[in-house]
């Protein structure tokens, strides 16, 4: 049951894809014209760098209670 829930959600993914494709160059040349595709990076950029910040602290944490209870 859950592979064929799976492969219809690929099936459904795989059809959309070509149509998100087709919509990039438009956005993309708006974007570029007005200068935001920059903001869009940057925003982008601080968000991936505060997940990983914060991963890198709940694993240290996590190392923290590990050694801990391991005692």
């Amino acid at each position: 049951m859950k592979k064929s829930i799976a492969r219809f959600c690929t099936f459904i993914l795989m059809l959309a894809l070509p149509c998100f494709a087709m919509a990039q160059p438009a956005s993309e040349n708006l974007m570029r014209s007005n200068g935001r595709i920059y903001v869009v990076i940057a925003v982008l950029l601080v968000i991936l760098l505060g997940i990983f910040l914060y991963m890198f602290r709940v694993e240290k944490k996590l190392k923290k209670l590990e050694r801990e209870s391991g005692e």
